[in-house]
Order: structure tokens, then C-alpha cells, then sequence
């Protein structure tokens, strides 16, 4: 087995070792707050948390998601200082964007609160809660930079722990402290994840953001960044702007409800850790010209996720009641439908990212971006149309459908190019 596969599936058990423990705990973590909370104080806290990511990953333009594929390049190629530099300036970029942002959110706090999560009384907890959108920049960033270089088994740590903490402290504190136990251990958890990373990465590489970036590095970014952020534009339509559509058009029980159904497609949405490994990995075979070799693991990764999705189909619509009821107690039975389709349509959009990940890796990223936002406005399109009246279960059918398109489209232009590049070698 060549170095790469073996970077690959490595990497893979690292990360989905990672996904059973951030996924339980998440999950956890969920189940405390819908016991916790009122259906009002849920549903507000998940659609100010969707807002607020939503509006980092525009803010950012797309520049963390494009260290997974610069950083490894200008490694690869020799460029030390090219890497150091890139480092520097998209850090630099994220905190300057999302201080931007909390200014702005702070300004129109009120207006945010009444109209678009339709809270009123939330202005204090939107106020408090929005520092998380600078440190989840910079956690974002870290966490991108990490598996950029291949340090996959050291953000899974960090990611862990990150994990396992904030369920500790909302299991602990929610009962009593109600809405601001996760406003402040969101907060203070991130942002201990987000200087981890930093510290690792400047004792490992020498690294740091106090390092002036060289010259041009603007131009060295946007071009991939934009068209990158235009590819990661579907998670955030399919995670987060589904449920900030739904405080818009519904109501925070609809917002409520889809975050019961989100965590159990968030296990199966976990499989996308595949794509953040074999970003770097796809790189450098890209660079080396094995084409066939991608080839390969691309059709092993579709076909074994293709395979267990009647499975999973099967087991969520017999068995949903069953599952609703023991994760997250009766009363959110109505969360079932909703539940079963998002978590299905997961398998499809596991294989779109990576799909689109091998595309992006061979500089093919205008590609993934026109089919990421092709399925993205259809997607909003049907939001409004259907939430209004369909709420949480609308939202996953069109969110789901979005996924399905996604593979669909990206499957066909994908190996359509690696048949090129074959033919050409």
C-alpha cells in the first residue's frame, strides 16, 4: 500500500474515531438542552447559533476551506515560506471579517432579535452570545489548517475534548443557568479549541499570526477562496440556513423540531470527515499525476456509501417513533419524518463532498462551486415556497433533494474529468 492510501485510511480511522466521539456527545448535549429549555429558549438558541455560523462562513469568503487544498500544495511543491505566509494572512482575514461582523450584529441586535428570529426578548442573549462568531472563525481557521498539514489525529483530539467538555458543562449547568449555560460554554470551549490549534501549529511548523504574510497573498487566495466558498455554501444552506429559514418563515417549534431531527443526521453527515482527509491526500496525488489511483478510491468511498443506504433507510422510517422517543423523550415525536429524510438524504451529500473535494484537489474548483450553488438556490427556493406551510419536514425534503442532486451532478462531472486526465497521461 503506497504512502498515500495509507495517508488516507489512516487518516479516515483518525477521523471517524473522532466522529463517534463528537457525534455521541453532541448528541448529548442536545438531549440535555431539549430537556432543559423551554420549546421557545431551543429553538431561539439554535437558530441564533445557525445565524451566527451562516454569517461567519459569508464573512470569511471561503478562505479557511481553501488552506485544506493551498497549504498542501505549496508543501508539496517545496514552499515553505509560501505556507507560512498563507497561514498568516487568512488567519489575519478571518479575525478582521468576523470583528466586522459582531460590530454589525451588535448594531442591529434589536432588529435581528424581533424580525429575523422572531424572539424579541433575545436581544440580551444575542448580544452575549455573539463574540462566538470571531472565535468560531478562528476555530474554523485552526481546524482547517490541521487538516490541511495532515495533523488529522491531533484536531481529532482537540475536537474530542472540545466535544466531551461542553457536554460536561451543559449537563451540569443547564438545569439551573437555563439559555446562558450553552451562550457561555459555546464560547469559552471554542475558543480554548481555537487556541489549541494555534499553539500546536506554531510549536509544530513555527507558525504564527504575529508573522507579517509576504506580499501578494490576497491574489494568491481569492481566486481559489471564492470559488471554494461558493462549494461549502450547500453545508451551510443544508445545516444552518434551513434552520434560519425556518425561524424566518415558521416558528421556533419548527425550529425546535428540526433540531431534534439534526442530530441523528449529523451522525451520518459525520462520513463527510472522509472528504476532509482525502482533501490534502487528493492534492498531492493530483500533483503526481495519479489520476487512476483517485479514480479508484472515489468509486470505493460512492459504492460503499451507496450500499448502506437502503439500510438506513429502512431502519429510520420502520423504527423512528422508537428512536425520537429514546433519544430525546415523546413529546418530540412529531420530529419523525423530518428526522427520517435529512438523515437519509446525509449518505447522498457525504458522496457530493467528496466527490467535489477530488474536483477542488485538481484545481477544478469553479466546477464544484457552480454545482454546490446550482442545488443551493434550489434549495432556497424551495424554502420559501414550503416552509411556510411544511416546516421542519419541508425543510428536510428540500434540503434532502438538494443532497441528492449534489451527487448526482458532481458524480457525472467528476469521473467525466478523471477520464480525460487518464487518457492524456
Amino acid at each position: 500500500m503506497n504512502r498515500d492510501y495509507k495517508s488516507f485510511f489512516g487518516g479516515s480511522a483518525a477521523a471517524l474515531g473522532g466522529v463517534v466521539v463528537i457525534g455521541g456527545c453532541n448528541y448529548l448535549t442536545r438531549r440535555i438542552l431539549a430537556g432543559s429549555l423551554s420549546l421557545d429558549h431551543y429553538g431561539f438558541f439554535y437558530g441564533m447559533f445557525s445565524f451566527v455560523v451562516f454569517a461567519v462562513f459569508v464573512a470569511r469568503l471561503g478562505t479557511t476551506e481553501a488552506t485544506a487544498y493551498l497549504l498542501p500544495r505549496a508543501m508539496a511543491e517545496n514552499k515553505e515560506c509560501e505556507a507560512r505566509s498563507l497561514f498568516s494572512w487568512i488567519g489575519r482575514f478571518t479575525l478582521a471579517a468576523t470583528f466586522c461582523l459582531v460590530l454589525a450584529g451588535a448594531l442591529f441586535s434589536p432588529w435581528i432579535a424581533r424580525h429575523l428570529l422572531d424572539y424579541p426578548p433575545g436581544t440580551f442573549y444575542w448580544c452575549l452570545f455573539l463574540p462566538y462568531a470571531v472565535i468560531t472563525g478562528i476555530d474554523m481557521f485552526t481546524i482547517g489548517c490541521l487538516n490541511g498539514m495532515r495533523e488529522f489525529l491531533v484536531n481529532n483530539l482537540i475536537q474530542s475534548g472540545k466535544a466531551v467538555l461542553l457536554f460536561l458543562a451543559v449537563w451540569l449547568t443547564a438545569g439551573s443557568w437555563g439559555i446562558l449555560s450553552p451562550i457561555l460554554f459555546y464560547n469559552l470551549l471554542f475558543l480554548i479549541s481555537a487556541l489549541s490549534g494555534l499553539l500546536h501549529l506554531r510549536r509544530r511548523r513555527g507558525w504564527s499570526l504575529t508573522v507579517p504574510p509576504g506580499p501578494g497573498m490576497a491574489g494568491r487566495v481569492f481566486p481559489v477562496s471564492v470559488w471554494l466558498a461558493m462549494f461549502a455554501f450547500g453545508d451551510t444552506v443544508v445545516t444552518h440556513l434551513s434552520t434560519v429559514s425556518l425561524a424566518v418563515f415558521s416558528s421556533l417549534e419548527e425550529v425546535a423540531l428540526y433540531n431534534i431531527a439534526m442530530p441523528v443526521a449529523q451522525i451520518v453527515k459525520s462520513l463527510v470527515a472522509l472528504s476532509v482527509v482525502f482533501a490534502p491526500v487528493a492534492t498531492g496525488m493530483f500533483v503526481r499525476g495519479q489520476y487512476r489511483d483517485v479514480r479508484r478510491l472515489c468509486l470505493l468511498v460512492t459504492g460503499l456509501e451507496l450500499l448502506a443506504f437502503p439500510f438506513l433507510a429502512l431502519v429510520l422510517w420502520l423504527f423512528g417513533d422508537q428512536i425520537i422517543t429514546l433519544m430525546f423523550g415523546s413529546r418530540f415525536i412529531p420530529a419523525r419524518n423530518a428526522m427520517a429524510v435529512i438523515t437519509s438524504a446525509m449518505i447522498f451529500w457525504a458522496i457530493a463532498q467528496f466527490n467535489m473535494t477530488a474536483l477542488n484537489a485538481m484545481g477544478k474548483q469553479h466546477w464544484s462551486a457552480w454545482i454546490t450553488l446550482a442545488g443551493a438556490l434550489a434549495a432556497i427556493s424551495g424554502f420559501c415556497l414550503f416552509l411556510p406551510r411544511g416546516g421542519a419536514l419541508a425543510a428536510a425534503v428540500v434540503s434532502g433533494g438538494a443532497c441528492v442532486l449534489w451527487a448526482a451532478v458532481s458524480g457525472v462531472v467528476l469521473f467525466r474529468h478523471l477520464a480525460g486526465k487518464i487518457r492524456q497521461a
